[in-house]
């Protein structure tokens, strides 16, 4: 007769049993995405030089253009970007000055320092992502890197691809957020967008503030915890050991400026931020970042010191901007991107205009990883025909905005200040944003449906 202190409890063992086959489940599902990824996921690099073939093909085959006009157009392109490649250059690198400030970076350590758990580690990087991408894209990759490296290394232990996919996974509501391109241009007067809105100012409460986009980012956030407390699992079967920084070292025999110079350049600073309301856009971003680097570092030369050590961390943006400025180029005076949008309003009813919208602008984000550009591609295409079938234009403009977000995670372009991290590799983040984009996307189509 069997001891009642050995006694079975047949529910409890039930529960277990079927819990163990969902975690088996889940765990099956995600080796197979993990060996896959290692074996034929590309870097960041190759996979813009892919893109470029897989675009030069199809633009083959879909126009009458010759080969070598294709390659003209696409060479045409190569240096296209050039500005915009230097002010993400210059957000990564200031945003990194900024950070490892003494001052920006003892308030950081302590913040870090307070975390008594694995399981709040991971909710903290996941919401400072969150909110930083909200206030500003540029502003919230910088930070999503920063604050990823300061909780690694508090604790080596923690799973550090998880990590990086959770500060990479705030940039989901970035176009729906207060620097998102499309809702900022909408809102100009300009010609272009007031040819399509009957000259009405939309303003930011209508685009921004409204309860569709409000929705979806409510929705991304309750997704992505979700995602953090049930499917993603927390073991430590990643070991990423991080370097200690080092300090920097002083130079005495240097000449490093008087304070008061040093007051005097902040403060021309300063002037010129409040006196624009920082309305010059991602500039305005970079002037802050400047502004606040500069007051946070004791010295010139140490301002000197942190910049240059910061500035690997943009190499990658400045090998891959001439190819993805090529692309979109290609894209572009091939009329390939015109086709696919125009494909899509071809398949659209009233009732899923929305979801074809959204999708359009995730295919078009691949090749042309740029809000703006993206704008520029599409709005001639799809608002005429969303007025003409009377639908919220506003809402489509949206539509297009988190079109071109969602598949951002699936796109590595825009993981580059993550990647520049020690030991942070593409393949190993790529199983949990695969999840993400596939939760959320499931989420994003619902929403486009209820909202049609």
């Amino acid at each position: 007769m069997m001891s009642p202190c050995f006694k079975i409890d047949q529910n409890s063992l039930y529960k277990k049993v079927e819990k163990d086959k969902g975690d088996n489940v889940l765990k099956r599902i995600t080796s197979y995405i993990s060996v896959f990824i290692e074996k034929y996921m590309p870097g960041p690099f190759i996979f813009s030089i892919g893109l470029t073939f897989i675009v030069l093909a199809l633009a083959i085959i879909t126009t009458d253009k010759s080969f070598v006009s294709l390659v003209i157009m696409w060479g045409n392109g190569l240096w296209k970007l050039n500005n915009f490649a230097m002010q993400m250059a210059l957000i990564l690198i200031l945003g990194s000055c900024l950070a490892n400030s003494p001052v920006i970076s003892s308030l950081l350590d302590r913040l870090v320092s307070n975390l008594r758990s694995d399981r709040q580690a991971y909710f903290l990087v996941l919401s400072v992502s969150l909110i930083c991408c909200f206030i500003n894209w540029g502003f919230g990759l910088v930070a999503a890197a920063v604050i990823s490296e300061k909780v690694m290394r508090k604790n080596n232990n923690l799973n550090y691809p998880l990590i990086l996919s959770l500060g990479y996974s705030g940039f989901l509501i970035w176009h729906g957020g207060l620097s998102g391109s499309i809702p900022l241009k909408i809102s100009e007067s300009s010609v272009f967008t007031q040819e399509y809105f009957s000259n009405e100012i939309i303003q930011l409460s209508s685009s921004i503030g409204s309860s569709f986009n409000l929705f979806l980012i409510i929705g991304t956030v309750l997704v992505l915890f979700f995602l953090l407390l049930f499917v993603f699992k927390f073991e430590n079967s990643i070991i990423q050991t991080m370097d200690k920084p080092k300090k920097l070292e002083k130079k005495q025999s240097t000449f490093s400026g008087p304070l008061f110079l040093k007051i005097c350049v902040c403060l021309l600073l300063a002037i010129y931020l409040f006196s624009t309301g920082m309305s010059g856009g991602i500039n305005s971003v970079i002037t802050l970042f400047l502004f606040l680097a500069i007051i946070s570092l004791s010295s010139f030369v140490e301002m000197e010191n942190v910049f240059k050590k910061s500035m690997s961390q943009a190499a990658g943006i400045l090998l891959l901007f001439p190819f993805y400025s090529a692309i979109m180029n290609l894209m572009i005076e091939s009329e390939l991107a015109i086709k696919v949008s125009e494909f899509f309003i071809s398949i659209s009813t009233v009732d899923t205009f929305l979801v074809n919208t959204f999708l359009s602008a995730g295919l078009v984000n691949f090749f042309v990883p740029s809000g703006g550009g993206q704008w520029a591609i599409q709005a001639p295409i799809i608002l005429p025909a969303a007025k003409q079938m009377n639908l919220d234009l506003v809402k489509v403009s949206m539509a297009i905005a988190w079109g071109d977000a969602w598949t951002n995670m699936i796109q590595p372009f825009w993981a580059i200040p993550l990647l520049a991290l020690k030991g942070a590799k593409l393949e190993e983040m790529m199983k949990y944003l695969i999840v993400i984009f596939a939760c959320t996307g499931i989420f994003y189509l619902g929403m486009m449906f209820v909202y049609k």
